[in-house]
């Protein structure tokens, strides 16, 4: 009986230390990874795309855990994640979208982080407003918003600009 036990204990301490190599970061390697409260068939709430950058806390059979501990457990399959970072598309935008006060970097490109192509010309389209209306004297970045439906947001001044495709003037 005791060699079972010892045969158990010495099975069981290994298994964390190889869960353990799995840990670390990771980049979303497909173009949409769900977020689950529970590895397999948990409830999604959350999306994450191509390129994003996580980070596995804990792995069990072959789902990461990707929030820090005192969060809310979030689960991805590990499958669909990479160590390296996946090739991402090179893009430009118009040359009558491009000003030097906008911050090299500023938007992602096309079918990074769920953005489409027309997000993102809406997103120049909007620096470009705001800077021709005063609001921005200098753009840092922006975003489609997540939380206010049909809404984007210009980052510059220490502060979000909100505004949709209906306040620009095609």
């Amino acid at each position: 009986m005791k060699r079972i036990i010892l045969v158990a204990a010495l099975a069981l301490g290994s298994m964390p230390s190889q869960a353990a190599e799995l840990t670390g970061d990771y980049y979303v390697k497909v173009e949409v990874v769900n977020e689950r409260l529970a590895p397999e068939n948990g409830e999604v709430v959350n999306r994450i795309y191509r390129g994003q950058k996580l980070t596995v806390y804990e792995v069990r059979r072959g789902w990461g855990l990707v929030t820090a501990p005192g969060y809310q457990a979030r689960w991805v399959k590990l499958s669909n994640l990479s160590r390296e970072r996946p090739e991402v598309a090179q893009w430009e935008p118009p040359a009558e979208l491009k000003d030097s006060r906008i911050a090299a970097g500023s938007f992602v490109v096309p079918g990074e982080y769920g953005l489409s192509e027309d997000d993102v010309l809406t997103l120049w389209r909007g620096a470009n407003m705001m800077l021709q209306n005063g609001t921005c004297n200098y753009v840092e970045g922006g975003d489609k918003s997540v939380s206010k439906a049909n809404q984007y947001y210009i980052f510059c001044e220490g502060d979000n600009h909100f505004f949709t495709k209906s306040d620009l003037n095609d």
